[in-house]
């Protein structure tokens, strides 16, 4: 887990972006050869208490307000009969990482706002929800997202400007799949792939619930666009389940924060990374990046819910042409967040290759 380390950037002649080194209270940390190490046993946060009212007694606006203006930087408009949509961001200094790369949160923030003000730019804006159709808003539904798949080819530093290039298709009878690039908006070159399944949940029960066909038919299949998603490889494969004895580490009293609840009164999907990363050794985090990563959501976080963290770190291997077997520097984590009676909230797996 990190630790309150400051770190200060080393100039290196050969990189300007990739830092070769850090320099910290302990000395100066090689990035060059990983060295996973998980430390024994569990460590237990205490639990931040915060205000003690009740979330129930919150209730969402009765209405979305649509603002007229937008930032210079932040330009969306919308193409092919409202079915392709386009947003360009400029990583801000607070969105980047101690190796000025863009942020993973930032990135799942940045698809999300995409994809709100792409259905809010269609019409998607009805009573108090976003994304809600007018016959979804009758029958008072929502959409919640079951999984997730974000695949970096490469990382955006401070102060570039970004498009995330978004479009929405169908996902078997009762889902759809939201599928979204990001690239370069000076070059375009693809930097960023994701693709993500919505479910619907009526938010009365607060249980998941099919796609009325006449829904479906009349205001939902206009806006699929026939574009195959740019995120194929693994995208099926189901993520294995985390339990106390194939843990390396549980971190326990983990608290959702005021700030961690959204519109839709729980937890914003976005903010699970964060715990997610909080659990990632410094031997690996120091050593490696992000090449892809996987979530699937199980059930909703409240904000009274207290959870615990459990991760799982292994390196690769991977057969040559011979049938060998051999350890590649390249790393894999699995992690589970889950409620304290055990309920799970959210399955991940991270695929990590080392710092360039």
């Amino acid at each position: 887990m990190y630790t309150a380390t400051s770190f200060v950037r080393v100039s290196m002649p050969d990189s300007d972006i990739m830092p070769k080194a850090l320099i910290t209270k302990r000395g100066i940390s090689s990035l060059l050869k990983p060295k996973l190490h998980i430390p024994a046993g569990g460590i237990n946060k205490k639990s931040n208490v915060g205000c003690s009212k009740n979330l129930s007694t919150l209730k969402a606006p009765d209405t979305i307000p649509v603002s007229q203006y937008q930032s210079q930087t932040d330009i969306y408009t919308e193409t092919d009969n409202h079915r392709l949509y386009k947003q360009t961001f400029q990583v801000r200094s607070y969105e980047a990482s101690a190796d000025m790369t863009i942020s993973v949160d930032t990135v799942l923030n940045y698809l999300q706002e995409a994809a709100v003000n792409y259905v809010r730019s269609i019409g998607f804006v009805d009573g108090s929800g976003v994304g809600r159709t007018p016959e979804m808003s009758k029958q008072n539904l929502g959409w919640v997202v079951a999984k997730m798949r974000v695949v970096f080819d490469q990382y955006p530093t401070w102060n570039d400007l970004v498009q995330v290039v978004a479009w929405i298709s169908a996902s078997g009878r009762n889902g759809i799949c939201c599928n979204s690039i990001i690239r370069d908006s000076k070059t375009g070159a693809i930097l960023i792939r994701a693709s993500s399944i919505w479910v619907m949940m009526n938010m009365n029960t607060r249980r998941l619930c099919k796609i009325p066909e006449e829904e479906r038919a009349v205001e939902l299949e206009p806006y699929f666009y026939d574009l195959s998603p740019f995120v194929h490889e693994d995208s099926e494969k189901a993520v294995s389940k985390l339990d106390n004895d194939t843990a390396d580490d549980i971190f326990k009293g983990l608290t959702p924060k005021w700030t961690d609840i959204d519109f839709n009164l729980h937890v914003n999907n976005a903010k699970y990374i964060s715990w997610i990363l909080e659990s990632i050794p410094d031997s690996l985090a120091l050593t490696h990046k992000i090449s892809s990563l996987t979530l699937e959501y199980t059930r909703e976080c409240a904000h009274n819910d207290v959870l615990q963290s459990l991760v799982a770190v292994s390196t690769v291997n991977t057969n040559n042409i011979n049938g060998a077997v051999y350890e590649t520097d390249e790393a894999q984590s699995r992690h589970l967040i889950r409620l304290e009676d055990g309920a799970e909230i959210l399955r991940a797996r991270i695929e990590w290759r080392p710092r360039k």
